[in-house]
């Protein structure tokens, strides 16, 4: 008589229906046996010197102000430096990107 199988094709045995005989070794060498597994080990954190974390935080914080501020600074000048000097649309972006 066949064995009975579930709807994901896996017999009740736990073979599974379509796979050769090597994979399925494969299959039952890869389980893990409960009891042989290594207890838990709990980390902490390193507690070693953390100054370098805060100057790199404080320099990328920094970067992003002026980022920010050269941004700000650009677009507003950029409307009376067009009026001035009627300047084209590639002469504006070569303008900004010189400026940043």
């Amino acid at each position: 008589m066949p064995a009975a199988s579930n709807v994901f094709g896996a017999h009740v045995d736990g073979n599974f229906a379509g796979i050769s005989d090597r994979q399925q070794a494969r299959a039952q060498s890869n389980r893990v046996n409960p009891e042989a597994q290594a207890p838990a080990t709990i980390h902490s954190a390193p507690t070693g010197d953390t100054s370098f974390v805060y100057v790199a935080a404080i320099f990328a914080a920094l970067g992003g102000l002026l980022f920010g501020y050269d941004a700000g600074v650009i677009s507003g000048a950029l409307i009376f430096i067009r009026q001035t000097f009627a300047l084209s649309t590639f002469e504006q972006k070569l303008l900004v990107s010189v400026g940043s």
